[in-house]
């Protein structure tokens, strides 16, 4: 469901600094064996920004976020995560066995109890406390005792989010998170994660299709077009007004005013 990276352990006063930058990535070429998808991309992710990647299905928008949290091996290029960063990820669809019935308060406690044992019970309390908190944080605290699998597809993805704040990372990663919402659900989505970019100083890095969601929230696009072996990374207005971005994507679509 989630997957979680600790690059070291919590430091209160890295969580404090501003613009921290958090990954640095450069000269990434991303592929399968020797056939690249893209040209070098170089970029850096620093607190408090909301990243999007956005491209036509089956253009490398996956390869390139998989490649970034090392699941796939990259062509070249480096990938550096700052030493203190704690990384959060939650993937398209759901891992766990939609045979076994599982609470949302319980698919939440799953983010931060992997370390439980007997020896310590007081945990189990602690643990559900501090569950219903982070439920509370993308308001769901008044069913955190229903049936996870019953939820509407909006609600798993909040539920989700919840578990990733668990950890209380620095950066997330989304894969298409909204995919199965509707539009309402979808824009209170990209609301609750602008909201916690604004109170918690953390970072998004989320693949998307919605063009006028990513134009309206996210500070910084990443278009990927593997067929044409093509990049474009810079400032959300900077790429919605490139000449590859209106070729590929801009029929009907407008910028707001600025």
């Amino acid at each position: 469901m989630n997957y979680i990276v600790r690059y070291n352990d919590r430091d209160t006063s890295f969580r404090e600094k501003k613009n921290m930058r958090l990954l640095e990535i450069k000269n990434l070429v991303i592929g399968y064996k020797k056939n690249r998808f893209t040209t070098p991309i170089s970029f850096e992710i620093t607190k408090g920004q909301f990243w999007a990647v956005i491209g036509h299905n089956g253009s490398g928008k996956s390869t390139l976020l998989k490649t970034i949290l090392k699941l796939i091996p990259s062509i070249e290029g480096s990938i550096i995560f700052s030493p203190k960063v704690i990384v959060s990820y939650v993937d398209q669809k759901s891992a766990d066995d939609h045979i076994l019935p599982m609470r949302v308060i319980d698919a939440v406690v799953g983010g931060f109890e992997a370390g439980w044992s007997f020896m310590q019970p007081f945990l189990i309390k602690r643990s559900h406390q501090q569950a219903m908190e982070f439920l509370q944080v993308v308001q769901l605290e008044n069913i955190a005792y229903e049936n996870f699998w019953e939820l509407s597809e909006g609600q798993k993805q909040r539920v989700l989010i919840a578990r990733a704040l668990a950890i209380s990372p620095h950066l997330l990663f989304f894969d298409e998170p909204s995919s199965a919402m509707d539009m309402v659900a979808e824009k209170k989505l990209f609301e609750l994660l602008q909201q916690m970019i604004i109170s918690s100083h953390v970072s998004v890095f989320m693949i998307s299709h919605n063009i006028p969601l990513i134009e309206q929230f996210a500070n910084n696009v990443i278009m990927i077009d593997k067929d044409n072996h093509f990049a474009l990374v810079g400032e959300s207005k900077e790429v919605f007004q490139h000449k590859e971005f209106h070729s590929r994507f801009a029929k009907g679509f407008h910028l707001h005013a600025s």
